[in-house]
């Protein structure tokens, strides 16, 4: 009978006990701010340990605009190095131009620098594909080394202070959920 009056008197007790710690830990995962380190290692990129200056340059979009990284100060952006020929660019592109349309608007910069090619090709490309986002060609290859893009596709994100905080060679599931995290953080 004790054991009967103690069962029901801590059963209560230990399920509110129980539930209450639950709730806690639920809480602290969902209230926790992912840091941008945290999202870009969701999609395979490493931040860089040294977020060195992102090196100045002057490029001709295929209007024959000229663009300068100086253009965007205080704008996160993501610079894409590719190639008409590139065939993850092919697959990627679509989700960059995707992107573009998303976040141009509340200020993230997307910049696609085509490598070594004839600007007339590269604008013909470029509106057979349908790209909205700017692209810009580096004919001589300059921007390119001077970023150490040594293939493609090459990715460097730089924040708004104008610092490279991430570069990564190859395809990412940037337009995914986790890849979408990424660019809202640098917007904050």
């Amino acid at each position: 009978m004790l054991m009967n009056k103690l069962k029901t008197t801590f059963r209560p007790i230990v399920g509110g006990m129980v539930l209450g710690l639950l709730v806690l830990i639920l809480s602290t995962q969902v209230s926790r701010a992912k840091t941008l380190s945290e999202a870009l290692t969701d999609i395979q990129v490493r931040a860089s340990e040294e977020r060195l200056p992102a090196p100045e340059f002057q490029l001709k979009d295929i209007n024959g605009n000229t663009v300068s990284l100086k253009d965007f100060e205080g704008k996160p952006l993501l610079l894409y190095f590719w190639a008409t020929w590139c065939t993850s660019c092919k697959k990627e592109m679509p989700d960059f131009n995707a992107l573009y349309r998303e976040f141009k608007d509340k200020g993230f910069v997307f910049l696609a620098i085509s490598i070594r090619e004839d600007p007339a090709w590269v604008q013909k490309v470029a509106k057979e594909r349908g790209y909205t986002l700017p692209v810009l060609v580096d004919e001589t290859g300059e921007v390119t080394k001077k970023y150490g893009a040594r293939g493609t596709p090459s990715i460097y994100l730089i924040d708004r202070e104008g610092k490279i905080v991430a570069s990564v060679l190859g395809m990412r599931s940037w337009a995914s959920k986790e890849g979408r995290e990424v660019f809202k953080l640098m917007l904050q």
